[in-house]
């Protein structure tokens, strides 16, 4: 593999930036080839790492990057493949296997955790809603049989409705704090483990 099979490889796994964010990239990494005039695909592995190692890596720093230009693009969609892409960057990344078990073991916790507040929350709201339903129907039932028991079953009803919506604005904005709050924490971890390798790579 020489230089331009090597860019190749790399522009096909940086589909997910700007067609002038991509060729900004291939431009700088060919300039810096030829700059430390590397010409072997050893020599050039060696200093940048595969293709689709230097591609994670520079598709990670892109959105962090576009996170701290633009703050409004902080969305809970855009914070879930923030963490996504500085996960697959880390794991690209050429550190000791115990930081990379240790950050593994992290994100499988913050998963979980995650995922467990996902699925209670989607408890409460389906029982909220199916109370709901249940109620306002037998309240309109037995309305003209029985007034006071029909109003009462349909204001449970409407309570339960409520509570069904107060739950779900409350999951979203549980569920968007909660992403913010790990997308700002993968952000810290990446820039640290980042500097650690750019302190390894001075020492040599």
């Amino acid at each position: 593999m020489d230089k331009e099979t090597y860019l190749e490889q790399l522009k096909q796994q940086l589909t997910p930036l700007k067609a002038d964010e991509c060729a900004d990239v291939i431009d700088f990494y060919t300039e810096y080839i030829e700059d430390a005039e590397l010409t072997t695909t050893e020599e050039i592995t060696a200093k940048l790492g595969s293709p689709k190692r230097l591609a994670r890596k520079t598709l990670a720093d892109y959105s962090i990057r576009a996170t701290e230009e633009e703050p409004t693009v902080t969305t809970p969609k855009h914070n879930a493949h923030l963490i996504w892409l500085i996960l697959l960057a880390v794991m690209a990344s050429p550190i000791a296997i115990p930081l990379a078990l240790a950050i593994a073991l992290f994100f499988a916790l913050g998963i979980l955790m995650f995922l467990l507040c996902c699925v209670l929350l989607l408890v409460l709201t389906l029982a909220a809603g199916v109370v709901s339903v249940f109620s306002i129907i037998a309240g309109a039932s037995v309305l003209f049989s029985s007034f006071v028991t029909g109003i009462f079953y349909i204001g449970v009803g409407l309570a339960a409705l409520g509570a069904t919506i107060l739950i779900s604005l409350l999951g979203y904005l549980i569920l968007k704090v909660l992403l913010q709050a790990g997308a700002t924490l993968t952000k810290f971890l990446y820039q640290k483990i980042r500097q650690h390798s750019q302190r390894k790579v001075a020492a040599k």
